[in-house]
């Protein structure tokens, strides 16, 4: 996909990605169970579906393979709060998207239950625990054309 975007960019042109590092896993502090329950049923999908699930971590190398100079590369992470409804509702609804696919590679974890419910019970046991979450990190990477 690099290659394909360096080729249609020009000289002096910018290409950047922004890409997941579906590879590694986030956390909380205190750890919130139904949080790693559910991260870990995505986190074994990805493994398992996705062709290259590490290509964050790989962007340098992939940038000059499509004959771009070697990129400047940030990681982040999102740190959601014990009481940021807002992050841990998307959470869910992304778990609640890909649950046909976790069900059909069989990476559920039955820990997870009733996926209805699951936003209340995330956000209740986050909040007893006044956890702090950190999402797995994001590369993004851009490099000028020469």
């Amino acid at each position: 996909m690099i290659r394909r975007a360096a080729a249609v960019v020009r000289p002096g042109g910018v290409v950047a990605f922004l890409e997941p590092a579906l590879h590694l896993d986030g956390h909380s502090l205190p750890e919130v169970e139904l949080v790693r329950a559910a991260t870990g049923s995505f986190r074994r999908l990805m493994l398992a579906a996705l062709p290259s699930p590490d290509v964050a971590g790989r962007m340098i190398p992939c940038f000059m393979e499509a004959g771009l100079p070697e990129p400047k590369v940030l990681w982040e992470s999102v740190v959601p709060g014990s009481k940021d409804d807002v992050w841990l509702r998307s959470f869910v609804l992304t778990y609640k998207t890909f649950l046909p696919l976790m069900e059909k590679f069989g990476t559920v974890d039955p820990r997870v239950g009733d996926p209805e419910t699951l936003a209340e019970r995330v956000m209740a046991e986050a909040r007893a625990k006044r956890a702090q979450g950190v999402t797995g990190p994001f590369a993004s990477a851009w490099a000028v054309k020469a």
